[in-house]
């Protein structure tokens, strides 16, 4: 995730912000605390939107419903939510001011409509985030049911608070609309605390060790089948990284199983998470090697080369990053996009329904180049007759003669 421009990170940060101070305030019922808490929690809302009052609201209340306890009435001083306001509201109401319909399409259509419906096209099983789960917190996902048993016998005041910061979200993630997997980004420091805590107890110590290193075990097996059976083009350049990737992953599947074995767990778990560090380096590299296949800073520099004073359309698909390194907008064909923020009628010159509707705004002899997935090409090429194909990494080019007007 580091990798992408999305907000969820700094979500995460704000979120686990407040959710730390607020532990701190409920040791110590300092003003400065719950300053802080409302402060992070003005920072998640001007990060993105009501989600992580969502989150932190759900977790407080579940808490409060565990019987946890806090200084419930001095986290209430007005000073705190005017703190959290003056962050938080003054950018939302001059962006309201300036666009008309911004607040309900904010509030209404990007949250209550992404919760309550699945306009969003992102729907899923309310299992969805359990595979979720597994992947995102390897390799340690497979000791949770050890760390919620152990939090579960225990069931002191921090295990209520992650048990709450987990459950509550969690809930309310699974049942939503729309489903990310990176909606789920603020929930992990509560997995790791939790797993933490099963690891003062030597008994749980051994059962987190053996979970992980048969976890561990079946992912260098499953990796090793995948390598099997041929690579897709894409990830064919990263075939000797993938390699390492298994070799690492089954040293440390080897030596934690038969540490487990000898009873020694503690270094069963420094040689999971080792060689897993290992698998992340050597993952992180060879990254790079696959980036090239879909990125758009390779097409532009085609385009640039070999078809500067072309159209450039993009048919059910947008190839982010393109308009920004060939430096003009680009027309999309069958790619719905919201206009209602549009500064300038202008838009509609570069947005289409159908190939059709395009085709009929070319003049003769006008230069088109079409964008598009290989998923996508066989109707490209029924639609886009008389083209030149060219492959550039993940994407399909079409190279149009200047007749297809005529169509």
């Amino acid at each position: 995730l580091s990798r992408l421009v999305l907000t969820d990170m700094f979500l995460s940060l704000t979120v686990g912000a407040a959710l730390f101070a607020f532990w701190k305030f409920r040791e110590s019922d300092s003003r400065v605390w719950s300053l802080l808490f409302w402060l992070s929690l003005g920072l998640s809302f001007l990060t993105k939107g009501p989600v992580g009052l969502a989150v932190v609201g759900l977790t407080l209340l579940l808490y409060k419903a565990f019987r946890g306890t806090a200084p419930w009435l001095l986290l209430l001083r007005p000073e705190g939510p005017l703190l959290a306001a003056l962050v938080a509201c003054p950018w939302y109401i001059l962006e309201s001011v300036r666009f008309e319909g911004l607040f309900s399409y904010l509030f209404h259509f990007q949250t209550i409509d992404r919760v309550a419906t699945e306009v969003h096209g992102r729907g899923g099983p309310i299992w969805f985030y359990l595979p979720v789960i597994l992947a995102g917190f390897f390799p340690w996902s497979p000791a949770l049911w050890v760390a919620f048993r152990d939090a579960f016998k225990r069931r002191e005041e921090l295990d209520l608070f992650l048990g709450a910061w987990i459950l509550g979200p969690l809930l309310l993630f699974s049942l939503s609309g729309s489903k990310l997997p990176t909606y789920l980004l603020p929930l992990y420091p509560a997995f790791a605390m939790l797993v933490a805590r099963a690891l003062d107890n030597p008994r749980s110590t051994q059962s987190v060790a053996v979970s992980c290193a048969t976890g561990l075990s079946v992912f260098t097996v499953a990796l090793i089948a995948f390598l099997s059976f041929g690579l897709p083009p894409e990830i064919a350049p990263n075939l000797n990284i993938l390699r390492g990737v298994s070799f690492a992953s089954g040293i440390g599947s080897v030596l934690s199983l038969y540490l487990c074995r000898v009873s020694r767990s503690t270094e069963a778990l420094a040689a999971i998470g080792l060689s897993f560090a290992a698998v992340l380096i050597l993952l992180g590299g060879g990254i790079g090697r696959s980036d090239a296949a879909y990125s758009a800073r390779q097409v532009a520099a085609v385009i640039r080369e070999r078809e500067s004073e072309c159209i450039v359309v993009e048919f059910k698909d947008h190839l982010h990053g393109l308009p920004y390194y060939l430096d003009h907008r680009i027309v999309q064909i069958s790619y719905p996009r919201e206009t209602q923020f549009e500064q300038s009628a202008d838009y509609r010159r570069y947005l289409f329904d159908s190939p059709e509707d395009f085709l009929a705004t070319l003049k003769p002899g006008q230069k088109v180049l079409v964008i598009t997935r290989n998923s996508d090409l066989e109707q490209a090429q029924a639609v886009f007759r008389d083209s030149e194909h060219i492959r550039v990494g993940h994407w399909d080019l079409l190279r149009l003669n200047g007749r297809q007007n005529d169509v």
